[in-house]
């Protein structure tokens, strides 16, 4: 017979209204690392992690935009490394990390004005530079297209582009967009086993990411057994990838829409799996590295650079690559 259930004073919203025992406890033991805010026209509280001073008047704040699905935690060691000399931003999108989820699309129509608000109720409110990893350097380039006044520089890490979508063969979106229903099916499959309890109750059954440093791995884990809305924000994320590249394609983010403001472009050097089929996912790759490549256009000072040896999570493989090109865009500016 399972547990009976706890509420909670601090419930989430999006929520079931009682949490098993077994999940308190792994919420109890992991505390956001930064603060929980109430943010204007979003349910629950939104977090958002800061780290290092601002050292001089009218310096830019780093401000990280994680890619979908991801969060603050993929970032600790960037930020690490950074905020000896920058303030450096992180937050978790509504439904992700620590914070609470949202009820409406996962889209960048929607993310980036939440996004706009959470920093302003966080207080960030200087010029920015902005980094950005797979599909948040959409979401990143839709909001410095929005605020570009307060851009002085932008990082794009193995970035995505909304151009993938329709320059691939027309099998290789089938079978893309195929991937990404059947991967956004087992995120929600996996939210109804959550929901039981059974990951809380035994997080073996969750295995150590083995991307994360060892401590990071264990507390990703615990988010994954504690807070099953990041599951389910994972599959929404995915099923709205395709408005959100079409949204962008609306905005005018092509060649020369950042102007002179410094550019950087980190990418990985493994070749990455879309699709089963071979044929197939070597277009999409081709496509895709092209695509990053043509990147540098958006702005007339740009640097682009790979990183050896890396996987697509680049800020996790060779965060000391990451930071040192934060730094040189951020002494560009």
């Amino acid at each position: 017979m399972p547990a009976a259930g706890v509420t909670p004073a601090n419930a989430d919203p999006q929520e079931a209204p009682t949490v098993r025992p077994a999940m308190q406890h792994i919420r109890d033991i992991t505390p956001a690392p930064g603060r929980l805010l109430r943010v204007p026209d979003m349910p629950g509280r939104q977090h958002l992690w800061c780290r290092g001073q601002v050292r001089h008047v009218g310096d830019p704040t780093v401000v990280v935009v994680s890619g979908a699905g991801d969060y603050s935690l993929s970032w600790r060691a960037v930020q690490g490394r950074l905020r000896g000399q920058h303030r450096v931003c992180t937050f978790d999108r509504a439904g992700l990390g620590w914070s609470s989820a949202s009820p409406t699309p996962r889209t960048a129509r929607i993310i980036v004005p939440q996004m706009a608000r959470l920093l302003r109720a966080g207080g960030v409110t200087g010029p920015l530079i902005l980094a950005a990893h797979s599909m948040g350097a959409i979401y990143a380039r839709v909001y410095a297209a929005r605020h570009l006044p307060r851009i002085q520089g932008v990082v794009l890490v193995d970035p995505g582009d909304e151009r993938l979508d329709v320059d691939i063969r027309r099998a290789s979106r089938r079978a893309l967009r195929a991937g990404v229903a059947a991967a956004a099916d087992q995120q929600t499959r996996s939210a109804r086993t959550c929901a039981t309890g059974t990951y809380a109750r035994d997080l073996n059954l969750l295995p150590l990411p083995g991307v994360f440093p060892a401590h990071d791995a264990r507390v990703d884990r615990r988010l994954l057994a504690g807070w099953c809305r990041i599951w389910r924000t994972n599959a929404a994320e995915g099923r709205g990838a395709a408005a959100t590249w079409s949204q962008a394609r609306k905005w005018h983010l092509g060649p020369g829409s950042l102007g002179s403001i410094p550019l950087g472009i980190i990418v990985s050097s493994q070749t990455l799996t879309f699709v089963a089929e071979p044929a197939l996912n070597r277009n999409i790759v081709h496509t895709w590295r092209r695509l990053q490549h043509r990147q540098v256009a958006l702005s007339s000072r740009h640097r682009f650079a790979v990183a050896p040896d890396s996987s697509h999570a680049v800020m996790l493989d060779r965060p000391g690559r990451v930071a040192a090109m934060i730094r040189r865009v951020a002494d560009q500016r």
